[in-house]
């Protein structure tokens, strides 16, 4: 670097001597011009407080941008299409296909066609379900239950464990004929679904079924069905 100043300063001040006597300008060499060039930039950037390290505000030329494609923002398209198989089954919202056979009786509803009983006693609606004193159960607001009630006599001369539980039974109603509504669950000693227990010799049980109705359907109703899902098929319970 020291060689490169002593240079530029010798040229320096060839070009100012001889200048002033009318002698012609001296002509660098593309080597020195280079020199010349590479040290005024240094010493510009050295001394000037504003230059920033980098390159700033840089735009491409036409040609340049030109030469780059912009990057494509489209998302790839998700397939939507659904399927429902060669049948044409509907499926339901827990994956499994909603089959429904044909009707089954009341006793076979519960899983004991052989050796039980079961009769259909009415219904009733209410604003309250009660068992004694230690359960009561209300219905959502602006709703009443349909009270579904149920008499299971064992004919036999032998006591039958009833243990829906483990049956695993899901049972709807259906209202004036229209669509199904699935039970409301509870867990007393009188719920026809979560029954265990055993009936006696010549002896019955009064169950129930409870199922949720707006009000204004509670005012009018003509007509009550029952049905039953058990593993995967659901049946029409005569009642």
């Amino acid at each position: 670097m020291k060689r490169r100043i002593q240079l530029l300063i010798a040229l320096s001040a060839s070009v100012f001597f001889l200048g002033g006597c009318g002698t012609p300008l001296y002509v660098m060499t593309e080597e020195e011009e280079d020199a010349v060039v590479e040290y005024a930039a240094y010493t510009l950037a050295k001394h000037n407080i504003y230059q920033k390290d980098g390159m700033t505000d840089a735009v491409l030329t036409e040609e340049e941008s030109e030469s780059q494609e912009p990057e494509s923002t489209e998302e790839p398209k998700e397939d939507t299409q659904t399927s429902t198989g060669e049948t044409g089954a509907s499926v339901a919202e827990n994956g499994t296909e909603d089959s429904q056979a044909g009707q089954i009786s009341l006793a076979a509803a519960i899983g004991h066609e052989d050796n039980l009983e079961v009769t259909c006693d009415g219904y009733k609606v209410a604003d309250t379900y009660k068992e004694g004193s230690y359960l009561a159960l209300n219905p959502d607001m602006g709703k009443k239950l349909v009270v579904m009630n149920f008499i299971v006599k064992n004919p036999g001369k032998k006591a039958v464990k009833l243990d829906m539980v483990s049956l695993g039974a899901s049972y709807y109603a259906s209202i004036n004929g229209e669509g199904k509504i699935a039970e409301t669950t509870f867990f007393g000693s009188k719920s026809l679904s979560s029954f265990d227990g055993k009936i006696k010799a010549g002896k019955s049980e009064k169950l129930v079924l409870l199922f949720q109705i707006p009000e204004e359907n509670a005012k009018n109703i003509s007509s009550t069905g029952l049905y039953v899902t058990m593993d995967g098929v659901t049946y029409s319970v005569t009642i």
